[in-house]
């Protein structure tokens, strides 16, 4: 994860306390329209921690299918390697070769 990415996260998971924090301290407040904006907040902190869950979620099961091709397939994998570097390499030989001639 690149630094702004998680800077991005920091943020969001900093507002998600401070809303948490904020809807604590107005537990005992009995005014309607308190009441209804604390219930806005609850909803939008339950929503942001869905959504990082869900993207968590993602991203690991990506990395964690990701390593299992590799490891299921890593003999297949580094002969691919191989045979493009080697073909890379025979490439720019051969290039350098008709420019020297």
């Amino acid at each position: 994860m690149n630094k702004k990415t998680q800077m991005i996260i920091d943020d969001l998971e900093n507002l998600a306390h401070d809303a948490s924090s904020l809807v604590e301290a107005t537990a005992n407040v009995a005014e309607a329209k308190v009441e209804e904006a604390r219930e806005r907040v609850a909803a939008g902190i339950n929503k942001v921690e869905e959504f990082f869950s869900a993207a968590r979620s993602k991203t690991m099961g990506g990395s964690h299918s990701s390593n299992a091709i590799l490891h299921d397939n890593l003999y297949p994998v580094l002969a691919v390697g191989v045979i493009a570097g080697a073909l890379i390499g025979t490439l720019l030989t051969a290039r350098g070769a008709c420019r020297h001639n």
